[in-house]
């Protein structure tokens, strides 16, 4: 159960840093 909660964590973590970076990407251009 722990293992599986982490799992969908890291995932939410991961797509938000792939939002951060798409955003300070924006920014740039």
């Amino acid at each position: 159960m722990k293992i599986s909660i982490s799992l969908t964590v890291a995932l939410q973590i991961l797509s938000i840093l792939k939002k951060i970076r798409q955003s300070l990407i924006v920014w740039n251009l």
